[in-house]
């Protein structure tokens, strides 16, 4: 899962969604960037052999029934780009179906993002400090027990 404009999106709806068009072929690849600050959602989708012998028309209605297919299952409209077939990089076992750029090790950064609160840190205290440890009366010489009502004890 993933969020784009504060929406909840999952690759399966994507991939549904791609499947119910006929001129789609088999493999796409979902890539999310961040321009602007504003993140972005670009839909790379291979196109049957067939389908991509047309006419610049017929490629540009289907671009457009895609992302309106896309936009009304996800609420977002994301970019489509079409492919000819066999384009997209393909792996060994499970299908990479996701990239992101918009991390920062992908995007070349090195450093890290600092936050706007300051940070707050709990001051170091010995346990000595930080509990109270006594010997109870009654209790056998030399045992330590924390000072107050045992676990278990009714309070009055």
């Amino acid at each position: 899962m993933f969020i784009i404009k504060g929406v909840n999106i999952f690759p399966i709806q994507v991939e549904q969604v791609l499947m119910s068009v006929p001129e789609v072929g088999n493999n796409y690849l979902i890539i999310l960037q961040r321009e602007n600050n504003i993140d972005d959602m670009l839909v790379q989708v291979e196109v049957n052999d067939r389908s991509f012998m047309e006419d610049m028309r017929h490629l540009q209605r289907l671009q457009k029934t895609i992302m309106h297919e896309l936009r009304s299952e996800l609420l977002v409209t994301p970019r489509v780009e079409l492919v000819e077939a066999n384009t997209l990089p393909r792996s060994d076992g499970k299908a990479v179906r996701l990239l992101d750029k918009t991390t920062p090790v992908e995007r070349g950064e090195t450093h890290i993002r600092k936050s706007t609160e300051p940070h707050r840190t709990q001051k170091f205290r010995p346990q000595s400090q930080s509990k109270s440890i006594s010997t109870q009366s009654g209790s056998t010489p030399g045992h330590l027990s924390r000072t107050g009502p045992r676990p278990g004890t009714p309070v009055l």
